[in-house]
Protein backbone atom coordinates (compact mmCIF):
# COMPACT_ATOMS: atom_id res chain seq x y z
CA UNK A 1 0.00 0.00 0.00
CA UNK A 2 1.09 3.52 -1.32
CA UNK A 3 -0.24 6.71 0.60
CA UNK A 4 -0.62 9.35 -1.79
CA UNK A 5 -0.63 13.50 -0.97
CA UNK A 6 -1.72 15.68 -2.69
CA UNK A 7 0.11 18.85 -2.23
CA UNK A 8 -2.80 21.21 -3.67
CA UNK A 9 -5.36 20.24 -1.00
CA UNK A 10 -2.26 21.23 1.54
CA UNK A 11 -1.64 24.89 0.17
CA UNK A 12 -5.54 25.30 0.35
CA UNK A 13 -6.23 24.54 -3.47
CA UNK A 14 -8.92 22.20 -5.22
CA UNK A 15 -7.85 18.96 -5.39
CA UNK A 16 -5.66 18.02 -8.13
CA UNK A 17 -7.77 15.86 -10.79
CA UNK A 18 -7.58 12.11 -10.46
CA UNK A 19 -7.88 12.41 -14.50
CA UNK A 20 -5.43 14.88 -14.86
CA UNK A 21 -2.84 14.43 -12.26
CA UNK A 22 0.11 12.49 -11.84
CA UNK A 23 2.20 10.07 -9.51
CA UNK A 24 5.67 10.79 -8.35
CA UNK A 25 6.85 8.58 -6.13
CA UNK A 26 9.31 9.65 -3.45
CA UNK A 27 10.99 7.36 -0.92
CA UNK A 28 12.65 9.78 1.62
CA UNK A 29 16.12 8.00 3.52
CA UNK A 30 15.29 6.17 6.76
CA UNK A 31 15.71 8.45 9.68
CA UNK A 32 16.12 5.74 12.70
CA UNK A 33 14.64 2.68 10.80
CA UNK A 34 11.63 5.24 9.56
CA UNK A 35 11.44 4.73 5.76
CA UNK A 36 8.72 6.83 4.21
CA UNK A 37 7.75 6.08 0.77
CA UNK A 38 4.91 8.12 -0.72
CA UNK A 39 3.48 9.55 -3.88
CA UNK A 40 2.59 12.83 -4.39
CA UNK A 41 -0.52 14.04 -6.79
CA UNK A 42 1.09 16.90 -8.74
CA UNK A 43 -0.63 19.06 -11.65
CA UNK A 44 2.47 17.90 -13.95
CA UNK A 45 6.12 17.23 -14.26
CA UNK A 46 8.11 19.27 -16.86
CA UNK A 47 11.37 18.35 -15.19
CA UNK A 48 13.65 16.55 -12.83
CA UNK A 49 16.77 18.22 -12.54
CA UNK A 50 19.72 17.82 -9.53
CA UNK A 51 20.60 20.89 -8.35
CA UNK A 52 23.66 21.41 -6.76
CA UNK A 53 23.45 22.63 -3.16
CA UNK A 54 26.36 25.25 -3.90
CA UNK A 55 23.62 26.61 -6.87
CA UNK A 56 21.19 27.33 -3.86
CA UNK A 57 20.16 30.65 -3.04
CA UNK A 58 17.76 32.50 -0.79
CA UNK A 59 14.77 34.12 -1.87
CA UNK A 60 14.86 37.56 -3.11
CA UNK A 61 12.10 38.53 -0.50
CA UNK A 62 10.47 36.50 2.03
CA UNK A 63 8.35 34.05 1.71
CA UNK A 64 5.19 33.29 2.90
CA UNK A 65 2.15 30.18 2.42
CA UNK A 66 2.01 26.95 4.05
CA UNK A 67 5.27 25.37 1.98
CA UNK A 68 7.44 28.52 3.18
CA UNK A 69 8.83 26.93 6.35
CA UNK A 70 9.90 24.30 3.72
CA UNK A 71 11.71 26.03 1.43
CA UNK A 72 15.82 25.48 1.33
CA UNK A 73 16.64 28.13 -1.69
CA UNK A 74 15.92 29.13 -5.10
CA UNK A 75 18.16 28.18 -8.16
CA UNK A 76 17.84 29.20 -12.18
CA UNK A 77 17.23 26.25 -14.14
CA UNK A 78 17.47 28.07 -17.48
CA UNK A 79 15.28 30.60 -17.79
CA UNK A 80 13.46 29.52 -14.98
CA UNK A 81 13.70 30.35 -11.31
CA UNK A 82 12.43 27.48 -9.23
CA UNK A 83 12.32 26.76 -5.23
CA UNK A 84 14.02 23.80 -3.81
CA UNK A 85 12.08 21.90 -1.00
CA UNK A 86 13.05 19.73 2.12
CA UNK A 87 10.96 17.14 1.52
CA UNK A 88 12.39 14.90 4.74
CA UNK A 89 11.48 18.34 6.65
CA UNK A 90 7.60 18.98 4.77
CA UNK A 91 6.62 15.44 5.08
CA UNK A 92 7.81 14.59 8.46
CA UNK A 93 6.16 17.58 9.54
CA UNK A 94 2.96 16.81 11.85
CA UNK A 95 1.05 18.39 9.24
CA UNK A 96 1.45 15.92 7.09
CA UNK A 97 2.08 13.32 9.59
CA UNK A 98 -1.22 13.87 11.11
CA UNK A 99 -2.66 11.12 8.62
CA UNK A 100 0.10 8.48 9.43
CA UNK A 101 -1.79 5.41 11.09
CA UNK A 102 1.76 4.10 12.00
CA UNK A 103 1.78 3.95 16.07
CA UNK A 104 5.18 4.56 17.90
CA UNK A 105 6.34 1.80 19.52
Amino acid sequence: VLSVLDLRVFLGLEPTSLHTGRLLVVRLTPREDDELSLGLLVDSVDQIASVPRDDLRPPASPLEGALAPFVTGVARLGERLVAALDLDALLGSADIRQFDDRKPE
